[in-house]
Order: C-alpha cells, then sequence, then structure tokens
C-alpha cells in the first residue's frame, strides 16, 4: 500500500493460492490498517483479469486507464476505488 497515495499497489498470490481466499484475507488486512489509520477511501489500477476480484470486495470502477509497467510498456486496466470510512 502507499499510503502518502492511499493506493494498493496489488494483491497477488501465486496460482496454488488462487481461489482459497487468501487474496481477500490480504485485501481485508491492508483495508482494516488504512481504516487503523482513518484513511477514507482506497484507490487501485486493477489488471483486467482481476477486475471482478476487486468488485466483489465493494470496490467501484471509474472507468478504463493503463498502467505503465518498468519496462516501459503500458497495460490496460480500470481504475478502482472503495470507501472505507464515512
Amino acid at each position: 500500500m502507499v499510503l502518502e497515495r492511499n493506493e494498493i499497489r496489488a494483491v497477488y498470490v501465486t496460482g496454488s493460492a488462487s481461489r482459497k481466499g487468501v487474496g481477500q484475507a490480504l485485501l481485508i488486512a491492508l483495508e482494516d490498517k488504512a481504516i487503523e489509520l482513518e484513511i477514507q477511501k482506497l484507490g487501485l489500477r486493477s489488471s483486467i483479469s482481476a477486475k471482478s476480484f476487486y468488485e466483489k470486495n465493494g470496490y467501484k470502477n471509474l472507468g478504463k486507464s493503463f498502467h505503465k509497467l518498468r519496462s516501459g510498456h503500458e497495460m490496460d486496466c480500470f481504475i478502482m476505488e472503495k470507501i472505507l470510512l464515512v
């Protein structure tokens, strides 16, 4: 998590941990820490394949964008956000 930007960089798990609740547990732990720090909302750039994971966990799709990789290549993604505190 990048605290200065209230941004989650990514939640990845290995293939063997996929669909076993590990990613969701990691995401919840990040959200709990953000709430503890009184962060009102978290944002992230989701890959196309991870979009449904974040939506199932309460994140709203704010639209398409791209993410520039370290290699310089651009990857299509979605800007997403979740309100934690009101």
